[in-house]
């Protein structure tokens, strides 16, 4: 009898043991994915076209614009929130759908709008950061085919800190910024 209920509690601390190093095993796991909390509405926005993220950097409402002529680029719109407590940079973008993506800024100087690259975009902590029409963008440029409205086209965001965010971008059909200038025209200059 003693041997019997040597070998019950054998077998039963066999299993507490082996439930234990399972409880481990996955609070290791999520004490290892990034140091960022799961949220499961930040993983239905990752899933949205126009939506991303990587980390604390949640990228929103990203939008390119439909193609008027070939041969011709594009921009492209989102809003960047910084969900962390450091500050992070938005240093380079890349889509498949052209061979060159810059951020530019349009700057507007003695009557003359001008845009120009700049190397990063700085996102504080607990802020958000928009590229529209008229301010911070992203320019596509040498396009491989002619964007249509209603598709979407890939693109990549790459933060310093982070790391990058894919994101599938929708096109569609929106005006100029009145009194923008467009990339090509004798006022635009770099």
């Amino acid at each position: 009898m003693c041997q019997r209920l040597i070998e019950r509690n054998r077998t039963g601390y066999a299993k507490a043991g082996l439930f234990a190093a399972g409880c481990f095993a996955v609070l290791l796991s999520a004490g290892c994915a990034g140091g960022y909390e799961h949220d499961h509405e930040t993983a239905k926005h990752d899933m949205a076209p126009g939506n991303g993220m990587v980390g604390p950097m949640v990228i929103d409402s990203a939008w390119t614009r439909a193609s008027i002529v070939e041969n011709r680029p594009s921009a492209a719109y989102l809003t960047v929130t910084n969900r962390g407590k450091k500050t992070d940079r938005i240093v380079a973008v890349e889509s498949a759908a052209a061979s060159k993506a810059e951020i530019h800024e349009t700057q507007h100087r003695g009557g003359v709008m001008r845009m120009r690259p700049v190397e990063a975009v700085e996102i504080p902590p607990g802020t958000s950061v928009v590229l529209a029409p008229g301010g911070l963008h992203i320019m596509l440029m040498k396009l491989d085919h002619m964007l249509e409205e209603g598709e979407t086209i890939p693109m990549t965001v790459h933060f310093e800190h982070a790391g990058s965010a894919k994101v599938m971008v929708p096109i569609k059909k929106g005006a100029m910024h009145r009194g923008a200038a467009k990339h090509g025209d004798k006022k635009h200059h770099h």
